[in-house]
């Protein structure tokens, strides 16, 4: 864990803030905390799995220091190699042979690596490494809690739209006597 990388210790700091808000209402529950770590798509599967636990890890690790959180409490998802972040940033990007990097996700696995530092004589490898594989080597938290539903909720639950511009309110019926 290094505190200063793109804003690490900021972070960790606002989500425990946040925690602690959530666990102070006495009309929430917090229901748990996943943790999320990733890997770029260099490397072998193993590696890039092994990188992920320890981001996710490392993460437990911090905020435990700020918060209690029971073992039954986190959840832990291991990416390794994140394809979908990276075909996601691929293609709101602007790389060199954008289609044939994202179709690279669909070759067989052992070949992908390879077969992304050959495209075009590595010019869209070498935009990946600066620009794409920082962004996808990450932990996230996530934070899930109920709360009561307002009333405004629960009138909300009750609509239910019949046709475009017809509206149904499910509501008590009324009688007037005289």
């Amino acid at each position: 864990f290094y505190p200063d990388l793109r804003g690490n210790e900021e972070n960790i700091r606002r989500f425990v803030a946040m925690h602690d808000s959530l666990t102070a209402d006495p009309d929430i529950r917090v229901k748990w905390v996943t943790i999320v770590g990733s890997a770029s798509t260099e490397g072998k599967k193993e590696l890039n799995d092994e990188l992920s636990r320890e981001r996710a890890d490392q993460i437990i690790a911090q905020l435990r220091q700020h918060i209690s959180l029971p073992n039954s409490a986190i959840h832990v998802e291991i990416r390794g190699a994140d394809w979908e972040e990276l075909a996601r940033l691929v293609s709101h990007s602007k790389i060199p042979h954008k289609e044939e990097v994202l179709d690279i996700r669909y070759s067989p696995a052992e070949r992908r690596n390879t077969d992304m530092v050959q495209i075009c004589g590595g010019d869209s490898y070498r935009y990946l490494q600066k620009y794409i594989f920082p962004e996808i080597r990450y932990s996230k938290v996530m934070i899930e809690y109920m709360r009561p539903k307002t009333e405004e909720e629960i009138l909300m639950d009750t609509v239910e739209v019949v046709r475009h511009d017809t509206v149904v309110i499910s509501s008590p019926a009324v009688h007037d006597t005289v």
